[in-house]
């Protein structure tokens, strides 16, 4: 998750990384409404989206669409079009609208839900620690790890690894893990390519009088307009590429990628250029924590996942791609260890949680997901159950 804040003008932020809720995310939704969080729809649901094809733009009015079908019009996937190019019954936009997923976004930005996390650990987190070994031996964990410059250890009864398969295969470990997890981490190869580029304008004019700002190209990126609820005269407009669509991008020096984005936006919205300001980008393929964005987690079978995500001793795995993706899946796998965990407790009596200790990690918000439930309460996913983990307080 990035929330990029103070890059423009007049308290404009974008998201970066993570963004999309669906109303099927339901523990992003629990934690959200737990935190105090305000949702907003991820898409307009008026105006007019604009689709590039064979080199033309073609309006495509969004009162007509669900936000399931905008969602799978912005991201280059088609089914939208089967239910609505040849019918505009209401009697089919309400169904749709009701079965199909409904896309939020967090008001204020989507590092409000890791910043929340990040303050119930308090100073439980030990940010800029980069993790070199983990050594486990029938008793617990040492956690080798360098911060500004420094060697240091941590000893652990039990260790909680979020690192995604990219980061994780460059550290150390003692013992190796199993065969069918040591390949599965060497194999997994990069997360997916991502880059997202932001242009700030003067005003809307761009728009028009009747864009709202959000569609694709032909060439599958995706366009984006984050302020379109902010009350505000300046405006950003973003183009989103994945997988093989980011990376002649990627291939482009920073300030050839923002100046392309910039004439790229110019030809859909004329305009662009002549209130452009300023532009910002992230590519996370150039993140050296991650190498990538999300991984293809999606695309593993039930056994692959159930390798990523089983214990190897007293180190437990966490992530994204320990589960179905998204930002929901990480918080599940969270959910699942912080289960597997107090399991561990239960069969072994004796085991005394060390007492609290900065939190070793290079990505504090997925070590955040699995460690600050609140004592007594009732995960999402089992109304009936309720754990008490003051013990890891």
């Amino acid at each position: 998750m990035l929330t990029l804040r103070d890059t423009f003008d007049d308290g404009l932020y974008a998201d970066a990384g993570a963004a999309r809720i669906a109303d099927v995310h339901r523990y992003t939704l629990y934690w959200a409404k737990r935190f105090g969080l305000r949702l907003e729809a991820m898409y307009p649901s008026s105006g007019q989206l604009i689709e590039q094809a064979a080199g033309r733009v073609v309006p495509i009015d969004a009162a007509w669409l669900s936000s399931h079908d905008v969602h799978c019009m912005v991201t280059g996937h088609d089914p939208w079009r089967a239910t609505f190019t040849h019918s505009r019954s209401v009697r089919r936009v309400v169904r749709h609208s009701f079965t199909q997923s409904y896309w939020y976004r967090i008001r204020g930005g989507t590092d409000l839900l890791p910043h929340q996390f990040a303050a119930a650990l308090g100073q439980r987190i030990e940010y800029g620690a980069v993790v070199t070994e983990l050594e486990q031996d029938s008793s617990g964990v040492n956690i080798s790890y360098r911060r500004r410059g420094k060697d240091y250890m941590r000893r652990a009864e039990l260790v909680i690894c979020a690192l995604p398969h990219t980061t994780l295969r460059h550290i150390r470990v003692s013992p190796a893990f199993t065969p069918a997890k040591a390949h599965m981490i060497e194999q997994s190869g990069q997360h997916e390519s991502s880059i997202r580029i932001f242009v700030q304008v003067a005003d809307d004019s761009c728009l028009a009088p009747h864009w709202n700002g959000y569609g694709a190209t032909e060439d599958r990126i995706e366009i984006w307009h984050p302020t379109f609820t902010m009350p505000t005269r300046r405006r950003l407009l973003a183009l989103y590429a994945q997988a093989d669509c980011a990376k002649p991008w990627i291939a482009l020096d920073v300030d050839r990628r923002l100046e392309m984005a910039a004439a790229r936006l110019d030809e859909l919205f004329p305009g662009v250029l002549r209130s452009y300001e300023r532009a910002a980008q992230v590519c996370w393929d150039e993140e050296p924590w991650s190498l990538g964005a999300q991984s293809h987690a999606s695309a593993l079978s039930d056994v692959e996942r159930q390798c990523a995500a089983r214990a190897e001793g007293r180190i437990h795995f966490a992530g994204e791609h320990t589960s179905h993706g998204w930002m929901d899946g990480a918080l599940e796998s969270g959910h699942r260890v912080a289960r597997e965990i107090l399991d561990t407790l239960r069969r072994t009596p004796s085991m005394q949680v060390l007492r609290p200790q900065p939190e070793v990690t290079t990505h504090p918000v997925a070590a955040a997901s699995v460690a600050t439930a609140p004592a007594q309460l009732t995960f999402p996913n089992s109304a009936s159950s309720a754990w008490d983990i003051r013990r890891f307080r």
